[in-house]
């Protein structure tokens, strides 16, 4: 334009001319970034940053040109330069800022659950959406399935599989939690029921949650999403409670997991049963023939070095359905089961269920339950505490026993001590964080 209004050519015209574009070019990917898609994607930062600096060095070079009287084609051609820099920057732009720039409002954040040899990241929104998670450079969608693939399908409840410790940006949010190789310490959280006053006490260095069930008192979605209000951060392995089963079709919409499954997280390996079902505290035998089975068969094909056994079903306790005719009819068909499979990579055998805190100890294998996480705490009045051995007449099992306590909500600490070949628990009351009890 400037040659065309004046045949003189002004050189300084020209030069002020290409710096305030090159100017105008920083601002312009400033104001994009800021108030357009004010992301956080390290790969748009970069190009940011990237034309930044070349727009400054282009400047100087127009300067240092003029002064040396150089053929303006060669100006010209610098100028196309860091226009196609432009250009390629508006392109990441398109493409990866919809993702950046999509937002929505979570009820539960992301959550970690180890699913084969994958990370499931749950997330629950406020009303259905659309929802899309930036890995690296890679755009996955959310959905209601782990095998769903139609991105523009609105859900309340999304799924997204990916490689484990990759972190990812959603909701303008990165997240980044890890999977360990060796976990080690592990937080035992039980019969949640929708109030979730665990989360105050909880330790910042566990590896692990273990959450043998019941998140909701009748199976709700509300109730599930009450017990994660406040993000965990961490990976968390479920095992399905009979209040959780109430609503069959919306518990597994969320686990999208089998009744019996396995779960290896990095040298420990996690079998899961379930022996209630259909919300209901009755014990039949077709559940316990499946769980039972599946527990052999899984110890026999594994190859890790330590085991833990999850359930939501007491095997020994002291309060509560433990000392009726059926669930001692279980704890006998387990035991045998256990003597059965005879391996001592089986560490511990933790469940919910019974609403008390309850440590076992038999043949060196850890029996804990540390309940309720938040529903209503039991009071068999005739006692607040028990420790040490009982009259296994009157409480099968009670020449294992150690302590139990009542009344108050608990949860349980386990650590897998391997220098010392020891199994470490704790009971840990929630109110006022204090240990009830440790085992080792």
């Amino acid at each position: 334009l400037i040659d065309q209004k004046d045949n003189q050519k002004p050189q300084l015209l020209k030069v002020v001319t290409s710096i305030l574009c090159s100017i105008g070019l920083l601002i312009f990917t400033v104001i994009m970034q800021i108030f357009a898609f004010y992301n956080s994607n390290p790969l748009i930062i970069a190009s940011i940053y990237t034309i930044m600096v070349v727009t400054c060095v282009l400047g100087a070079i127009h300067v240092f040109l003029y002064f040396k009287q150089i053929k303006e084609k060669v100006q010209l051609w610098l100028f196309v330069a860091v226009a196609c820099l432009t250009i390629v920057l508006l392109i990441i732009f398109a493409v990866l800022g919809p993702i950046e720039k999509q937002t929505f409002n979570f009820s539960v954040e992301p959550m970690f659950l180890p699913y084969e040899d994958k990370m499931q990241v749950l997330y629950i929104t406020e009303k259905p959406e659309t929802t899309q998670a930036l890995v690296g450079t890679t755009k996955l969608c959310g959905g209601d399935s782990l095998q769903m693939v139609n991105c523009s399908h609105k859900s309340i409840i999304h799924h997204i599989v990916m490689k484990p410790n990759q972190s990812f940006i959603i909701n303008k949010k990165k997240f980044d939690v890890k999977l360990p190789t060796r976990p080690r310490k592990f937080m035992l959280i039980s019969d949640v029921h929708g109030n979730q006053v665990y989360h105050s006490i909880l330790p910042p260095d566990y590896d692990v949650a273990l959450m043998p069930g019941d998140f909701s008192a009748w199976g709700h979605l509300e109730g599930f999403i009450s017990s994660f209000k406040e993000p965990l951060h961490k990976p968390i392995v479920f095992a399905y409670g009979n209040h959780d089963t109430m609503k069959p079709q919306l518990i597994e919409q969320l686990f999208q997991r089998k009744l019996q499954f396995y779960q290896q997280i990095g040298d420990v390996g996690v079998i899961f049963l379930t022996v209630l079902k259909n919300g209901s505290s009755l014990l039949q035998n077709d559940y316990i023939d499946e769980a039972m089975a599946f527990m052999k068969k899984t110890v026999k094909e594994i190859k890790v070095d330590h085991i833990i056994i999850q359930l939501h079903c007491i095997v020994y306790a002291v309060t509560g359905l433990a000392n009726t005719y059926i669930y001692k009819n279980f704890a006998i068909r387990f035991q045998d089961t256990m003597d059965e499979i005879n391996d001592n990579r089986i560490r511990a055998v933790l469940y919910g269920h019974e609403h008390s805190a309850s440590v076992f100890i038999k043949d060196k294998v850890l029996y804990a339950v540390t309940s309720p996480g938040g529903g209503k705490p039991n009071r068999d009045h005739w006692f607040e505490e028990l420790h040490g051995p009982l009259n296994s007449s009157e409480i099968f099992g009670g020449e294992y026993h150690q302590d139990t306590y009542q009344f108050e909500y608990h949860m349980g600490e386990l650590e897998l001590d391997v220098e010392n070949k020891m199994t470490k628990f704790k009971i840990i009351r929630i109110k006022d964080n204090r240990i009830m009890s440790s085992y080792e």
